[in-house]
């Protein structure tokens, strides 16, 4: 896949849960930049579906919901296992609320790493 990033990306592992497709999907987020998030998922999310994440930022009690689109998707192999990497995003009102969040947490979690 062609490297096609206008924002810097951030890792930062976390789960998610997709509540409205029909099996409550869980997946997890990898990393996330202002415009989107990469998820991995034990199943696709078919490409342009619009989707709801709930995702469970590491240290908060309640979830911080995301609306996109997946953008792109990939299956791969890690551990014997078949996973889907995808790219979801983000609806243009989404960008700075989530990015915000999840953002603050990340410079936390990077902060006690130094400090540890």
């Amino acid at each position: 896949m062609d490297e096609r990033r206008k924002h810097e990306r951030f890792n930062l592992v976390m789960d998610a849960l997709c509540p409205k497709d029909e099996a409550h999907k869980r997946v997890r987020v990898r990393n996330f930049s202002r415009e989107g998030l990469g998820i991995i998922s034990e199943g696709p999310i078919p490409e342009g579906v619009d989707v709801e994440l709930e995702l469970m930022i590491p240290g908060e009690s309640t979830p911080v919901i995301a609306a996109g689109r997946i953008a792109w998707i990939m299956n791969e192999k890690a551990d014997g296992e078949k996973q889907y990497k995808m790219g979801v995003k983000l609806r243009d009102s989404e960008h700075g609320g989530i990015f915000s969040c999840i953002y603050k947490r990340w410079m936390r979690m990077k902060s006690q790493k130094e400090d540890g």
